[in-house]
């Protein structure tokens, strides 16, 4: 499902979202059980000559950033170093209790740039992101992880791509916009892993968020995702260097913590 989208420099490029996905899983440092994880999913983004990697803070659990593995692709061997961690704090007016404090943003090593990550990535331009309208059609790709199996020598996660449309739910999160999917695979029982998991505008051919939650009731999926705007908004921030963001949904602190392991 590769889409063509031309970039702002002219370029037309083509590629599948899809192929930024990972699965969320932690180096333990312990050589019995290697890795290990509480279910989630990353993908990895290019922007202005920059890997990062965007998932949901509340995947971390009781791990530690510097122990995320993230590969050069699925099932890749070479892991990329992560420099630090871009997030929201403080958060003023609209931005108080919204799901852009669940943002993490983790800036990669310079030697994870794009020959690491080959085409394995998602390409952030102006033109392949924008922002959803009710009725768009959305496609959402990430690991389930009651579906997936891992062990001490074997780590084998299960993806699943998801059809639906954006729906008109209402929500006091103005960062949030919602998803409604029938879900008629019997497998599927709950979306836990969805988490942090890429939201497609396949109406629009672009990125159009981030999932936070999701659940599942009677074969009928909804999902809340962050806004791509209000990621963009993080993204540049952090990018630039900025400790204050200050924009028309809120006031937040943009938080940088360096790691020191790329």
């Amino acid at each position: 499902m590769s889409d063509f989208q031309r970039l702002q420099s002219g370029l037309l490029i083509r590629q599948d979202f899809r192929k930024s996905v990972r699965n969320v899983f932690f180096d333990t440092g312990y050589p019995e059980f290697p890795f290990s994880t509480y279910g989630g999913t990353i993908f990895v983004v290019y922007f202005d000559k920059k890997c990062y990697a965007i998932t949901c803070r509340h995947v971390l659990k009781d791990f530690e950033w510097i122990q995320v593995a993230i590969a050069n692709k699925r099932g890749g061997r070479w892991l990329a170093g992560v420099d630090s961690v871009i997030s929201a704090s403080s958060p003023q007016a609209d931005a108080v209790d919204s799901e852009i404090l669940d943002v993490a943003i983790l800036e990669l090593s310079n030697t994870a740039g794009l020959s690491f990550f080959s085409d394995n990535l998602y390409i952030i331009d102006v033109n392949t992101v924008s922002r959803s309208q009710f009725g768009d059609a959305l496609s959402i790709y990430g690991s389930l992880k009651a579906n997936s199996f891992f062990s001490n020598d074997a780590m084998r996660p299960v993806y699943v791509l998801i059809h639906g449309v954006d729906f008109p739910e209402s929500s006091h999160d103005f960062t949030l916009r919602c998803a409604r999917a029938n879900v008629t695979n019997p497998e599927i029982k709950d979306l836990v892993g969805l988490s942090g998991s890429p939201v497609y505008n396949m109406s629009r051919s672009s990125l159009s968020g981030m999932v936070v939650r999701a659940g599942i009731k009677d074969c009928i999926a909804t999902f809340w995702y962050i806004d791509i705007y209000d990621i963009m908004q993080l993204l540049c921030a952090g990018h630039r260097g900025e400790a204050d963001l200050k924009y028309n949904k809120g006031v937040i602190f943009v938080s940088r913590s360096v790691l020191g392991c790329g």
